[in-house]
């Protein structure tokens, strides 16, 4: 898969949402979804740094909790709700998460990093997505967590621009394993 595929299969996605039914749909399910996920999303005048314990770090962590608990509808809607003005700040919780992980040697900030490019979507670059992947693979080797089962486990829950990068088989070893790569930058 080229770069420019991941993109149009993002944007395939986006063009059949119909944000009101979506909406309604979600309603249907949870009435206090919709008002939650606006709380929860990044402001793009938010210049604040991402770091733990910061008030814009706790958004983006009970965001990506929310998600990965969420039903599919749920999580498109919570895809569908972010914008490439508030997107960059993904970026830097999933920074902060993959230094938590490792100085905690907990998994489950590498998972909530994953949910975060999940639910930001392509709205940025698909080279930040790859340089994003390797840093976190990266992360898992050194607290030695088992890296093919969280990207599976993310990617089966996420859009299909997103899954086809988790799940692309020239990303991945004879074992199976995802390995950093730069072919895709071509």
């Amino acid at each position: 898969m080229k770069l420019l595929d991941y993109h149009r299969l993002k944007r395939e996605e986006a063009e059949t949402w119909n944000r009101v039914q979506m909406e309604a749909d979600v309603r249907a399910q949870d009435p206090g979804l919709p008002e939650r996920v606006a709380a929860l999303l990044p402001s793009a005048t938010d210049k604040d740094p991402v770091a733990e314990g910061l008030p814009i770090f706790q958004q983006l962590q009970a965001l990506c909790e929310l998600w990965l608990q969420a039903t599919s509808e749920q999580r498109a809607f919570i895809r569908s709700q972010v914008d490439s003005k508030g997107a960059y700040r993904f970026g830097a919780f999933r920074k902060e998460a993959k230094r938590l992980a490792v100085e905690q040697n907990a998994e489950v900030w590498l998972k909530l990093a994953l949910a975060s490019l999940a639910i930001e979507n392509l709205n940025s670059d698909a080279r930040d997505v790859i340089m994003s992947v390797d840093g976190l693979l990266v992360a898992s080797r050194k607290i030695q967590t088992d890296w093919s089962a969280l990207v599976r486990n993310v990617a089966a829950l996420s859009g299909p621009g997103i899954a086809a990068r988790g799940l692309h088989r020239g990303d991945r070893d004879r074992r199976g394993v995802p390995r950093p790569s730069r072919r895709h930058l071509r």
